[in-house]
């Protein structure tokens, strides 16, 4: 089937309105997102890394352009529910990223992992509706076992505690705290419960062929 609208059009109609080309807004093939924007932003401010101003989502969600060791690197605030976030990196994708790091926070249904936990996930335990329209609802999806690798070396050196293991999502944000509560644990007891728009964010990322990671505290 033909696209009558693609994400590759979305951004070059949106770099027209800012009078500039795709090329000219200076997106990393590497970009680290996350929902929370002082995270984005202590982050950006740590590398020196300086404020797109032609990010069409700007400034209400901004992008940041930036180097780590010689390496270019874009940091961006993503909007909030999967649909917003996918969008978003359909068109960081349109604009030639190719790995995402996606930091972002999550709940947890295992004692063992209370608020403050740092959590690596390894892989997605799906039962939301937007992933099934990049992956087969019955794939599993697994994050960039090369990023993952990395993350677990440079937490080691950190000397920071991280759990691992999969992570669950559901569209009922809360609603599984009530009405699933015992039945969530006993039918995936080592599961946490997920950040939806990472799980998400790596279906798309998956699905373009991409590399993917998402932390989560």
């Amino acid at each position: 089937m033909s696209e009558h609208l693609s994400a590759d059009m979305a951004a070059e109609f949106w770099a027209s309105q800012r009078g500039v080309s795709v090329e000219q807004v200076g997106i990393a093939p590497t970009v680290v997102g996350s929902w929370d924007l002082g995270t984005v932003r202590s982050l950006a401010g740590t590398v020196r890394a300086v404020s797109s101003p032609s990010w069409w989502w700007g400034p209400r969600f901004p992008l940041y352009n930036g180097e780590i060791g010689g390496k270019k690197v874009s940091f961006v605030n993503l909007p909030l529910g999967a649909p917003a976030t996918v969008m978003v990196m359909e068109e960081l994708i349109a604009c030639g990223t190719r790995v995402f790091l996606g930091l972002g926070l999550t709940g947890s249904i295992q004692p063992e992992a209370p608020v403050g936990t740092c959590f690596i996930p390894t892989s997605c335990i799906r039962e939301e509706g937007t992933s099934p329209h990049y992956l087969s609802s019955d794939e599993g999806i697994r994050p960039a076992q090369r990023l993952v690798r990395a993350l677990e070396k440079a937490r080691v050196k950190k000397g920071l505690v991280a759990y691992t293991g999969p992570l669950w999502t559901t569209d009922a944000v809360q609603g599984d705290g009530y009405h699933d509560r015992e039945l969530s644990s006993t039918r995936h007891p080592r599961r946490g419960h997920g950040n939806l728009c990472n799980v998400r964010a790596r279906s798309v990322s998956e699905c373009r062929g991409l590399q993917f990671l998402g932390s989560e505290r």
